[in-house]
């Protein structure tokens, strides 16, 4: 078993890794394109799904921020196209809408898992 004092170093080396220091002392995120661009092309073969014509007809369910650039509603077509029965939901708040909105979240998580 890890000592506090170790698991911090494990967590602290873990985040060094993918947010290394500028040299003004910043840090930035750096992902391994490598890594990312093997899974896709081993993992999701016909990836982009939208220029294979298939879908997921099951339900899902897109829950974003208001405040946040990541899911911007001009790609909502493009989504529905994948995804025909998604749901949308919006909140206002960032990226992070499961930590900056939490009760919201699990309103909305938990309201959607009930209605399948």
């Amino acid at each position: 078993m890890l000592s506090s004092a170790e698991h911090q170093t494990l967590v602290d080396s873990a985040h060094h890794k993918q947010a290394p220091e500028e040299d003004d002392g910043h840090l930035y995120f750096k992902p391994n394109l490598r890594v990312l661009d093997h899974f896709i092309r081993t993992t999701l073969p016909g990836f982009p799904l939208e220029h294979s014509g298939k879908q997921y007809n099951g339900p899902s369910m897109l829950l974003s921020g208001s405040l946040s650039n990541y899911v911007d509603p001009s790609m909502y077509p493009h989504i529905s196209r994948l995804f025909p029965r998604m749901r949308y939901e919006r909140l206002e708040c960032g990226h992070w809408v499961h930590a900056e909105k939490t009760k919201e979240f699990v309103d909305i998580a938990a309201r959607f898992y009930h209605d399948q």
